[in-house]
C-alpha cells in the first residue's frame, strides 16, 4: 500500500517545524510506503532575491526564469515554488504585516 500525504507548510515557523518532525517519526514507525509532497505556506508578505545560480521561480500563476539578481515581492499565503536549475544561493526576506 501507497499512501500520498500533501503537507502545507510554512519554513519559518517552529510548529510546522515539530509537525515535520512528527510526521517523519510517524512514516519510520510503520510498515507502509508514503510519498509526502510538500507545499509553501507563508504566513507572511515576502522578497525572494536570487544571488547566485539560476532557477525557475513560480509565483502564484507568474513563472519567472531567476538568475543573479533577480527578486520577487509576494503577497502572504501565495503559493509559490522555486527549482533551482544550477547550485544556488537566495535571501528569503519575510515583511512585517503590521497586524499583531
Amino acid at each position: 500500500m501507497n499512501l500520498a500525504v500533501d503537507v502545507i507548510s510554512d519554513v519559518i515557523c517552529p510548529w510546522c517545524y515539530i509537525g515535520k518532525r512528527r510526521l517523519e517519526k510517524a512514516i519510520a514507525a510503520v510498515d507502509v510506503q508514503f510519498s509526502v509532497r510538500w507545499h509553501p505556506f507563508q504566513l507572511n508578505p515576502a522578497i525572494i532575491q536570487i544571488i547566485k545560480g539560476e532557477a525557475e521561480l513560480t509565483v502564484g500563476e507568474e513563472t519567472v526564469a531567476g538568475k543573479p539578481g533577480t527578486w520577487i515581492q509576494m503577497a502572504a499565503k501565495t503559493p509559490h515554488s522555486v527549482k533551482a536549475q544550477t547550485p544556488m544561493v537566495m535571501l528569503l526576506t519575510l515583511l512585517e504585516t503590521g497586524s499583531a
